[in-house]
């Protein structure tokens, strides 16, 4: 189903321009969301996709470059910081594209995650997500590592104070990928599975299923309703799936405030259900912004906007997913 989702394989094979690799050479910005980690991401899956070995050169490169950086300057956030580089490498880890031991490779990540969690008592919102999303991805497959789950657990006690204005918080009028509430159900539907803080996640849980069902019920725009409904449908099992149509997606094919977003969130959590017509309507809708995909993709990159959150590699790895 997904094999008609995406350009004919001699289309990127031939003419992704040479803009994307001299740009992105000169960068030394290696977010995950803003920058160059992003791109390894990209590629890797490039590779996967079209079977093409060009590609892996490209990010086995790219790894080797960040290998030799340090990250003891980076602030902590998902989207432009270390936990955000330490996410993405750990999921290229367990999904096969990066040989390595993740404890190993991410030991220094970890102690600097740590470092500046247990350093700062006044960190914002963002950041408790950002380390529990961290902490989360890291204990996948390993939910014994003690110092991990401490980690874990302690950012969970420093979120839940906020938990409810984050929750009362009006949503966003458009869909804005980074809006929190979903994502704090997200990683405390998470932190109950691996049995972190359980019976005061589970209560927090509890009570925020009628706000959930609240803005679902027809109070928030249609796209951001969809992204409630993919991520809070992992904890809350019967939540009403919010109407949407092709008419309800933003002007914009971006990860952060667009249509790449919402095919992003559809193809990691709509398994089940999203049917394959609106992964299709979606994904055509993208590229009737960019109909030569390719050409497209460098000028983004010669813009300065080498980023999955805001450039367009946000939609093409969406589409290659």
């Amino acid at each position: 189903m997904m094999s008609s989702l995406v350009f004919p394989k001699s289309t990127w094979d031939f003419h992704v321009p040479n803009a994307v690799l001299m740009q992105a050479s000169g960068s030394r910005n290696y977010a995950f969301l803003c920058g160059k980690t992003g791109l390894i991401v990209y590629f890797y899956y490039l590779w996967s996709r079209r079977n093409n070995p060009m590609y892996k050169r490209y990010a086995d490169r790219y790894v080797e470059e960040m290998a030799d950086n340090l990250f003891s300057e980076m602030p902590l956030g998902f989207d432009r910081g270390i936990t955000g580089v330490g996410w993405a490498v750990d999921h290229l880890i367990k999904h096969g594209f990066i040989e390595a031991d993740a404890n190993e490779v991410l030991a220094d990540i970890d102690d600097r995650v740590r470092e500046i969690f247990c350093s700062s008592s006044e960190l914002p919102v963002s950041d408790l997500l950002s380390v529990t999303a961290y902490c989360v991805q890291r204990l996948q497959g390993q939910p014994e590592r003690e110092g991990l789950r401490s980690l874990l657990a302690a950012a969970f006690v420093r979120l839940l104070p906020f938990a409810d204005v984050v929750a009362e918080t009006a949503p966003p009028d458009s869909f804005d990928v980074l809006w929190p509430f979903p994502w704090m159900l997200y990683c405390l539907g998470k932190g109950v599975e691996l049995g972190v803080e359980e019976p005061l996640l589970r209560e927090s849980l509890g009570r925020y299923r009628p706000r959930t069902e609240e803005l679902l019920s027809g109070t928030v725009e249609p796209c951001v309703g969809r992204m409630l409904y993919l991520l809070a449908s992992e904890i809350y099992p019967g939540l009403p799936c919010p109407g949407f149509s092709e008419a309800d997606l933003p002007a914009d094919i971006s990860v952060h405030h667009g249509a790449g977003g919402v095919l992003l969130l559809m193809k990691i959590w709509g398994k089940g259900k999203i049917g394959p017509s609106e992964y299709a309507s979606v994904a055509t809708y993208i590229r009737e912004f960019i109909p030569e995909y390719p050409y497209y993709l460098g000028l983004s990159v010669m813009e300065g906007r080498i980023a999955l959150l805001d450039g367009t590699l946000g939609p093409a790895l969406a589409l290659e997913l």
